[in-house]
């Protein structure tokens, strides 16, 4: 659009003049840069994560990250297509929730599923799980591998500014906010187990005596 006034008549009143100037292109503003979640200036990402309905933020995120995380909630992300949003409730919604905060899904059961019963084996577990839940064993990078916790309590050191909680706090708001307001989830989180002869490895596979491994079933 060009300047408006100029297409004004004679005799224009002051308010009309102040509306064709706010009609104009006079002001060199790059609305299309800014609405871009990869173009933008930073100090506009938080702006741009609301105006997109982006309800997983942490303020400590990189920019890439915000970057990324807004594209994906607006459909406009060079790496996956579709909205967010779309994907909530399912399986697949929840990977995408967890790998915006460094978790993976390992392994994970929902409710109301098949169960295998006969008169050798039923699983009462599963016959008397609530409808419309779902259990998630979640892999997610900790600073301390294996001194995450002792017991089933975990510490209360800070490692580099960072409560060795942290990690796994930031994988169930993702879990929350990837699931609808109607079902309930649970999250186990992968550790680690001293390998053991009951797990038959292989001859000449690269195990060591007293080696830890991660656990992969619920």
């Amino acid at each position: 659009m060009s300047d408006v006034k100029t297409v004004l008549p004679s005799g224009s009143e002051t308010f009309e003049k102040a509306l064709a100037a706010g009609m104009s292109d006079a002001l060199p503003v790059p609305f299309a840069e800014q609405l871009d979640p990869y173009r933008a200036r930073a100090d506009l990402l938080k702006w741009l994560g609301h105006r997109a309905s982006l309800d997983l933020w942490f303020d400590d995120w990189s920019d890439e990250r915000k970057r990324e995380a807004i594209a994906q909630a607006a459909g406009a992300s060079t790496l996956f297509d579709g909205e967010l949003a779309a994907l909530k409730t399912t399986r697949g919604g929840a990977m995408r929730y967890l790998a915006l905060v460094d978790g993976a899904i390992v392994d994970a059961v929902s409710y109301p599923a098949l169960a295998i019963c006969d008169e050798a084996f039923c699983d009462d577990a599963v016959l008397d799980h609530p409808p419309f839940l779902a259990t998630y064993l979640v892999k997610v990078e900790t600073a301390e591998p294996h001194a995450a916790f002792v017991g089933s309590a975990f510490a209360d050191e800070d490692f580099a500014g960072e409560t060795i909680t942290e990690p796994y706090d930031r994988c169930l708001v993702a879990l929350r906010a990837a699931k609808a307001t109607h079902t309930e989830i649970r999250a186990d989180f992968q550790n680690a187990r001293v390998l053991t002869a009951g797990d038959a490895v292989a001859a000449g596979d690269a195990y060591l005596a007293g080696q830890y491994l991660a656990r992969i079933k619920l």
